[in-house]
């Protein structure tokens, strides 16, 4: 499979060089984010890595630690309907969908595709979770590590 893959992203004209970056994280989860209404708004994949955060006390100066897991990254899936009804998203892509290794999962993608700063990207994990809510943890994960503070990928 892993050959497969690799064949296939070199298949992709990308520009001249090719930059691949290997990253990993501790899971990803596939969201599905439900309106107030019920009908789905957006689906996500979203990579969670184990973490320390720091708490800065404005008020005291006293700094704590707190371990638990927080967003590394995420990108945004295409939702079923769209695909079944030919609506092209520009936003949403199915390129990140999980694949099983021998070791886990990954997903891949291309940054810059046409240009001389083109990567591919392949992001190893644990496993999978796939949830369904009606608020969107990436975000309620901003209340506890600020995007400026995530790790992001290489």
């Amino acid at each position: 499979m892993r050959k497969l893959l690799i064949f296939l992203i070199l298949s992709i004209p990308i520009g001249d060089r090719i930059n691949i970056a290997y990253d990993k994280c501790d899971y990803a989860e596939i969201n599905t984010f439900y309106s107030p209404t019920g009908g789905a708004n957006f689906r996500q994949i979203i990579f969670w890595e184990w973490r320390k955060v720091e708490n800065h006390n404005k008020e005291t100066g006293v700094i704590t630690y707190q371990w638990g897991y927080g967003v590394k990254g995420w990108k945004r899936l295409r939702l079923k309907r769209e695909l079944i009804v030919g609506q092209f998203n520009a936003q949403g892509s199915n390129d990140y969908q999980p694949a099983k290794s021998i070791t886990g999962w990954y997903s891949t993608w291309v940054v810059h595709k046409n240009s001389e700063d083109a990567h591919i990207y392949q992001i190893d994990y644990r496993y999978v979770i796939e949830t369904h809510t009606t608020y969107d943890p990436e975000v309620y994960n901003r209340k506890f590590v600020p995007t400026v503070m995530r790790t992001g990928f290489r």
